[in-house]
């Protein structure tokens, strides 16, 4: 008796194909986000040169409604953050925080935030104004009178691995007790 051949059908090709191209693209990205461990450990990247400065307080209000306290913080920063920047790097995601203590709790609040998609120094706030994003809020009486530390925080973010967070760089500050607040108006 005579065998027939037997074709491939065309779903079972392309089956064949993706399951091939994925193997590959797998591979390919396991290789690259364990390279870029290796990399960072044998070469030892140079650590980002920060400058940052309190640019001062430029508004305090009370919102009696919400009873909680808004201060608008200027940020001066200067980072040169090329040193951070590989084949797998995709994007610096680079934020400011306020952080302060209470009994039992570190808070945390972010003043200003920047997305470097590539090498550069970033540098905000030393024009006229200090730069700020956003308002540091708290409940009535956790602004005024309490002590503050900035701290420039950043994300690397590759484009395989592990996404992983720095920090460096502080600048201590106080609001005084006796600062001058305004009181937020609603119509």
């Amino acid at each position: 008796s005579e065998k027939k051949k037997i074709m491939h059908t065309l779903w079972q090709r392309v089956n064949m194909m993706s399951t091939v191209t994925l193997s590959v693209t797998a591979v390919i990205t396991t290789v690259l986000a364990l390279s870029t461990g290796y990399y960072e450990l044998w070469t030892g990247l140079p650590e980002p040169v920060i400058d940052l400065e309190f640019g001062g307080m430029h508004q305090l209000v009370y919102h009696p409604r919400e009873q909680n306290e808004a201060a608008v913080i200027g940020v001066k920063l200067e980072a040169d953050m090329t040193g951070l920047w590989h084949w797998n790097v995709k994007q610096l995601f680079i934020y400011v925080v306020a952080e302060s203590h209470t009994p039992g709790r570190i808070h945390e609040v972010v003043l200003y935030d920047y997305i470097m998609r590539k090498p550069e120094v970033l540098k905000i706030g030393f024009g006229k104004k200090p730069a700020f994003d956003y308002h540091l809020v708290g409940k009535a009486g956790e602004i005024r009178g309490n002590n503050f530390t900035l701290k420039v925080k950043w994300n690397v973010m590759p484009h395989s691995g592990l996404l992983y967070y720095q920090g460096q760089g502080e600048k201590s500050f106080s609001i005084p007790a006796d600062a001058e607040m305004s009181i937020a108006r609603r119509f």
